[in-house]
């Protein structure tokens, strides 16, 4: 059967609270609202299991190696342009439309241009992003109207950033990554539906990073005063290959 196809245009993908993203059926198996800081486990660790063997992969997504930067910005910006995307081993999710994070610096660019697409480019959807002012970590919700990941295929997605309002150029500073869709294993069951460190937990040992990834965003985003829930996010980063610092800054 041939892949499902959608060309996009190019329109704003406005970034919404990881809340709604999550109540979407990009992880319909997550929905949920997140359990209050008083109900998080600490002795629950969170640690990045990467599927698959093999040595880092610098062309897959993770920070990049200088700056990346756009002219107008600063040249002592650091953490750098980043792909919230492990460095080795598959970036698997069980997600049909998965969430996409980047981590974005102070930067004159108030757009990025988000592409998603399978080797062959029988699926390719694509679309501005709205950037935020501010350093952080953004999240990019597949919408409804793309068509869904299928099982076992590999796709290639990027962001760049527009920094001459919404023009391209060859050297825009870009970030990018893998990501492949797996069916859930079977003994990942949960036993309700809450956004927790121990969801998270579950599918960073399972190697799932793309989930584990957006439930501790979320969690960031409702208790990222708590420093079990800080320790985690900046672990996982970490173990993915990322700069530490990254966790400095807030979830969007």
């Amino acid at each position: 059967m041939p892949h499902s196809s959608l060309k996009a245009p190019c329109r704003a993908l406005v970034l919404l609270p990881l809340t709604a993203l999550l109540a979407t059926p990009a992880l319909a198996q997550i929905e949920s609202a997140s359990r209050s800081s008083n109900d998080i486990d600490r002795t629950v660790r969170v640690t990045f299991n990467p599927p698959g063997e093999g040595e880092p992969d610098d062309a897959a997504g993770g920070a990049t190696r200088d700056p990346n930067r756009c002219p107008q910005d600063r040249t002592d910006i650091a953490p750098y342009l980043s792909a919230i995307a492990p460095d080795r081993g598959e970036a698997r999710t069980v997600a049909a439309r998965p969430v996409f994070f980047a981590y974005i610096p102070e930067t004159a660019a108030s757009q990025g241009f988000f592409s998603l697409r399978s080797p062959d480019s029988d699926y390719h959807y694509q679309a501005f992003v709205d950037l935020s002012p501010e350093a952080g970590t953004i999240a990019i919700q597949l919408p409804d109207t793309a068509p869904e990941l299928e099982v076992g295929q590999t796709y290639n997605w990027i962001l760049a950033l527009a920094c001459e309002g919404d023009r391209l150029r060859p050297d825009s500073p870009s970030v990018g990554g893998s990501v492949t869709r797996i069916t859930p294993p079977a003994d990942l069951v949960f036993e309700d539906e809450t956004l927790s460190l121990e969801r998270a937990a579950a599918y960073a040992e399972a190697g799932i990073w793309y989930d584990a990834v957006a439930v501790m965003a979320e969690l960031m985003r409702s208790s990222a005063t708590h420093a079990i829930v800080r320790d985690n996010w900046q672990g996982l980063l970490v173990d993915g290959g990322l700069d530490r610092a990254i966790s400095n800054d807030p979830v969007f």
